[in-house]
C-alpha cells in the first residue's frame, strides 16, 4: 500500500513539473512566480519548489527581476533531437542501398556518453527510429566506435582511454592502449575500421566515418556479418562499398567533396 502511494506521489510530481515546464516555455513572455502560480493552479510553495528544481537542472532560468524563461537544457535537447532527425533523413536512402547491394545488416550510429547510439538499422526489417537507441555494445572493439575515436584529438582520446582499461572480449580484442592508438591511427589514415571478431568470435563489422559541413565526424556507417558472409575474399569489396556509403552521406551533410 505504501509503495503504491509513493508511486502515485512520484507520478503527480512528475506531471506537475512537466506542466510548469510546458507552461513557462510556451509563454510568449517570461513569467513571475505569482503569474506561474496563478496559471498552474498549484500552491505557491509547490510552484516555488518545482521551479527551483527546473532552474537547478538548467531547464529554466530565473532572471534578476524574478522572471522565469526557457533554459539552455531545453534548447540543447531539442537541438540533439533535430540533429538526429537530420542525420537519419540524410542516411536512410544510402543505408537501404548498401543493404540491397551487400545483403548484410547495415547500421548508422555514433558515440554519446560512453555508449554506441544507433540512429538507423537496415536488415531484414528496416528500423529507423526517431528516438536514438543506446546499445550495450562496447565502444572500443566496434567499427563505429573506432571511426569516431580515430577522429578525436590526442588530448580527447587520452581522456577517454584513461577512464578504464580496455576489456578483453575475445582472443582478437586489442587490450594494449599503445597498440590501440596505433590501430586508430591506421583507421584514420585508411578511412575505414574493422571489428575483426574482437567483440564476438565469429562476427566481423566494417565501418566508415561520416562527416558534416564542418568536417566534424558525426557518426559512422557499418555493416556486420559472419566470417562466411564477410570472408577474406569478400572483404575488399565490402570495405569499398561501406566507404562509398560514408562518403555519400557526408556529401549530403555538406562535407566538401
Amino acid at each position: 500500500m505504501k509503495s503504491s502511494e509513493n508511486d502515485n506521489n512520484s507520478e503527480r510530481s512528475a506531471e506537475r513539473i512537466l506542466d510548469l515546464l510546458e507552461l513557462t516555455v510556451r509563454s510568449q513572455d517570461p513569467m513571475t512566480l505569482s503569474e506561474i502560480t496563478q496559471r498552474s493552479g498549484l500552491s505557491k510553495t509547490t510552484v516555488h519548489r518545482l521551479l527551483k528544481t527546473l532552474c537547478r537542472r538548467g531547464y529554466l532560468i530565473k532572471s534578476p527581476s524574478g522572471r522565469y524563461y526557457c533554459g539552455y537544457m531545453v534548447t540543447q535537447l531539442a537541438s540533439l533531437h533535430i540533429n538526429s532527425l537530420e542525420l537519419q533523413t540524410a542516411a536512410l536512402p544510402y543505408l537501404t542501398e548498401l543493404h540491397d547491394r551487400l545483403g548484410l545488416t547495415v547500421q548508422f550510429g555514433r558515440i554519446r556518453e560512453g555508449k554506441i547510439i544507433l540512429l538507423g538499422r537496415v536488415g531484414n526489417i528496416t528500423e529507423i527510429s526517431h528516438t536514438e537507441i543506446a546499445t550495450d555494445n562496447p565502444i572500443y572493439p566496434s567499427s563505429i566506435g573506432k571511426c569516431m575515436l580515430s577522429a578525436l584529438s590526442g588530448e580527447e582520446l587520452d581522456i577517454i582511454l584513461a577512464e578504464k582499461p580496455l576489456e578483453r572480449y575475445t582472443a582478437s580484442t586489442i587490450t594494449d592502449t599503445r597498440a590501440y592508438r596505433v590501430h586508430l591511427w591506421e583507421v584514420r589514415r585508411n578511412g575505414w575500421a574493422i571489428d575483426n571478431c574482437e567483440y564476438l568470435p565469429d562476427r566481423r563489422n566494417i565501418g566508415a566515418p561520416v562527416f558534416d559541413y564542418r568536417s566534424t565526424c558525426v557518426g559512422a556507417v557499418s555493416v556486420s556479418g559472419s566470417i562466411a558472409e564477410i570472408s577474406s575474399e569478400k572483404l575488399p569489396a565490402v570495405i569499398e562499398a561501406v566507404k562509398d556509403t560514408g562518403r555519400q552521406i557526408s556529401l549530403q551533410l555538406g562535407y566538401p567533396s
